[in-house]
């Protein structure tokens, strides 16, 4: 045997020694330090858990998920002479295990397409009869413009993942 083999088998008989031990010390109930150590000595091996995320960082990144998803379907579901309410529900962020700063999340969102009422036409012009109507309360008319240019509604649901919370940020959107 050579010495570079020789010295890899006593490692490998080292760690799993170091294993085996850790197993029955955790096992027993007792600590791994002494009986004063109030550390908690790195086992060999074995991989660290993941560090804990911060309280406000998920706060942060749900911040950042709204305004990137209220961008990103602005653009994509807008038409011209068109204005669009967005109404989005999302789920609690689930960190991407393996990929510090990515988070998923899972949500719904209601499309409310309209008529530019600031568009001249036909539309433009029933809108000032309305708004001139006299005997009808502000409300009344805010409902019969809402309901005159209404055009239709659409629910869809999504999963988001956002990598980041500056300016940087990035969005991967799929349709469920």
């Amino acid at each position: 045997m050579g010495t570079s083999t020789l010295r890899r088998e006593v490692l490998q008989l080292t760690i799993v020694a170091l294993l085996a031990a850790t197993s029955v010390r955790a096992e027993s109930g007792r600590p791994n330090g002494t009986a004063g150590d109030q550390s908690t000595p790195s086992t060999p091996g074995v991989a660290p858990a993941a560090p804990e995320q911060e309280p406000g960082e998920a706060a942060k990144v749900t911040a950042t998920a709204h305004r990137l998803i209220r961008e990103y379907l602005a653009k994509r579901y807008t038409a011209i002479g068109e204005r669009l309410e967005i109404a989005e529900d999302l789920g609690a962020p689930a960190p991407v295990q393996g990929w510090d700063g990515r988070w998923r999340f899972q949500g719904t969102a209601a499309l409310h397409h309209y008529y530019d009422s600031a568009e001249e036409g036909p539309m433009r012009r029933r809108v000032v009869e309305i708004k001139e109507t006299k005997g009808l309360s502000a409300t009344q008319k805010y409902r019969l413009i809402e309901r005159t240019t209404f055009i239709r509604t659409e629910n869809i649901a999504f999963e988001a993942c956002v990598t980041g919370t500056g300016a940087d940020a990035t969005l991967d959107f799929t349709l469920r």
